[in-house]
């Protein structure tokens, strides 16, 4: 028995209906229950085999990804100990702050060495740049190409890492004495020592 609006609708009574009431009264059924089992089932589980998929996919690009970086983990050792040696190595370069004044000394020998004449040497205030300071030195050489040349060549062999900066080159103008064979040329320029800091 079926109760509707307070009247009891017995099963004889439903089955005695017209075909084309059953009919549409079977399709509504059966679009309710689609309907439900839609709503409560199969979009709920597609909403979440939409979400397990992404992560799957999600997890698939992690673990390819984390594949990837364990096979090139032996050569990103082998690299490491290699960029680590490189380190040590130029950081020997590198002088300590109690290794200044001997560098200093060193640079203003190496160009008398060289043969030139040292009109000029002014070493400036240290300049700070976080991990590493920088000591200019302002100089001002004289002599012949050859001997320009062997100075800078000296200075780029040396032990402690030193360049130079704002390079000019002027042919002297005093008059040339006898005993000076060539042109006489002057060079200005800016050597600059650098100092990692350790601490």
């Amino acid at each position: 028995m079926i109760n509707v609006n307070g009247r009891e609708i017995s099963m004889a009574e439903i089955l005695a209906l017209p075909k084309p009431i059953k009919m549409v009264g079977v399709a509504f059924l059966s679009l309710l229950i689609m309907g439900i089992g839609y709503g409560g089932v199969v979009k709920k589980n597609r909403d979440r085999y939409h979400l397990l998929r992404a992560e799957v996919l999600l997890l698939k690009q992690n673990f390819e990804k984390k594949q990837h970086e364990a096979s090139t983990l032996d050569a990103y050792r082998q690299q490491m100990v290699i960029i680590d040696n490189r380190l040590a190595e130029m950081l020997q370069q590198w002088p300590s702050q109690n290794e200044m004044p001997g560098i200093l000394d060193e640079i203003s020998k190496t160009g008398i060495a060289s043969g030139l004449v040292v009109e000029l040497f002014a070493p400036k205030s240290e300049i700070s740049h976080g991990f590493y300071s920088e000591l200019p030195i302002e100089m001002t050489l004289v002599g012949q190409y050859h001997q320009l040349v062997g100075f800078l060549s000296r200075v780029a062999q040396m032990r402690r890492l030193v360049t130079c900066h704002e390079v000019v080159i002027e042919r002297q103008t005093h008059e040339k004495k006898l005993d000076e064979p060539g042109d006489l040329l002057r060079i200005q320029l800016i050597a600059k020592i650098y100092r990692y800091h350790t601490t």
